[in-house]
């Protein structure tokens, strides 16, 4: 577990890792924000039916 941890850090050390994460975010963040905070309640009530809707609908861009 320590190897996997040591392994996402020098990962995010990386500045091409890093910055292609945090771009990928800006441009995801209705779906970051819908899997992260939503729960299925909060889903059906911005017209998604479950995750995989939520993914799906904000996949394209």
């Amino acid at each position: 577990m320590n190897d996997l941890l040591k392994s996402i850090n020098l990962s995010l050390n990386s500045p091409f890792i890093l910055s292609f994460l945090i771009s990928w975010i800006f441009w995801s963040w209705p779906m970051v924000v819908g899997l992260l905070w939503y729960n299925a309640k909060t889903l059906q009530l911005y017209g998604y039916p479950n995750y995989k809707a939520l993914i799906i609908e904000n996949a394209d861009g």
